[in-house]
């Protein structure tokens, strides 16, 4: 679904627009289901250091390629890491050691077919019984993606993204608003904050804040390019590939997590050859496209950089190092 217009910025003026007024009363009986929820979580100890990424809002804040790169840090410090996702748009239930080779988006969800790629990547909705299988697989560390809001597991080190202004939308809690949770709730339960697309940390903060960006793993493909997108801010893919020298033609935007259907792709094929250019998407969107189609489109792989990854890597050692 693609968010509504009132979710996007801050209103000016009181009262507030009259769809999020309307919603209130239901953000209100949403956020209080959410906090139960939490209350009834055991925060389970499992024998091996957890690493939670979250976000506070619905949609993309970069949760993801923060995973991604937290895998390979803790890698670089000599540790076994697995990423557990919850599957989020797949079909699977119980626990799945994911392979690529053999599952689909369909079954397991975007994101953690991307993980697999980089390595041991588990979904389970079941949080405890999903790190169990990881650590059974031969994990000794394990990075729960977009996890913030569940607390099945005992956190060593929860981190929470923020995205730029957009990210925090009108600040309502949803349906009034994209937060899952209010934002000073979500802060006290956090140990740092990762902050992406120029976001600061709100004022009065002292929670240690890491600067990061999404850089492209090459430079774009030579020659005209037709790009689409299935992704919450598909804006930000058409600039990072006009940076990195991308001659696009159009960029057609589809809803977050959109499955691709043989239709649309044959029109994307089709508007493609009008303009004699080549299709290109995002790596989370090629994952989604059925083996026929991913012959024929190009994948613009981008990865996290940290602005001070040493530090980052001190902080990580010093909860590798703690006595459980």
């Amino acid at each position: 679904m693609r968010p509504p217009d009132f979710w996007r910025k801050p209103s000016k003026n009181w009262p507030p627009p009259l769809a999020q007024w309307a919603l209130t009363p239901a953000a209100w009986v949403y956020d209080a289901i959410a906090q139960r929820r939490m209350r009834q979580q055991s925060g389970a100890v499992i024998a091996a250091k957890v690493f939670s990424v979250g976000g506070v809002s619905m949609g993309g804040s970069g949760k993801t390629p923060v995973a991604r790169a937290l895998r390979q840090h803790l890698l670089a410090l000599g540790r076994v890491p697995a990423v557990l996702s919850r599957g989020y748009g797949g079909a699977a239930r119980g626990v799945h050691i994911v392979d690529p080779t053999h599952h689909s988006a369909h079954d397991v969800g975007d994101e953690p077919l991307l993980h697999a790629l980089d390595g041991l990547a588990l979904i389970s909705r079941d949080r405890l019984a999903g790190a169990q299988a990881a650590l059974l697989a031969g994990a000794d560390a394990i990075i729960l993606d977009d996890a913030h809001q569940n607390g099945a597991l005992r956190k060593h080190l929860s981190l929470l993204v923020l995205d730029g202004p957009e990210g925090m939308g009108n600040g309502a809690v949803f349906p009034a608003g994209p937060l899952r949770e209010p934002l000073a709730r979500a802060l006290a339960r956090a140990d740092g904050l990762i902050c992406m697309q120029g976001a600061q940390p709100p004022l009065g903060c002292v929670l240690p804040a890491f600067t990061a960006r999404i850089e492209a793993d090459a430079p774009a493909p030579a020659g005209p390019l037709l790009a689409f997108a299935g992704i919450a801010f598909p804006g930000r893919f058409l600039d990072t590939l006009r940076e990195n020298g991308a001659e696009i033609v159009d960029l057609l935007p589809f809803p977050d997590h959109h499955p691709f259907t043989d239709g649309e792709m044959a029109n994307l094929a089709r508007l493609g050859a009008h303009h004699g250019a080549r299709l290109i998407t995002t790596q989370k969107d090629w994952v989604r496209l059925a083996p026929a189609w991913r012959a024929q489109v190009l994948a613009f792989g981008i990865s996290l950089r940290f602005d001070e990854p040493a530090r980052l890597e001190a902080m990580l050692r010093q909860v590798l190092d703690q006595v459980p």
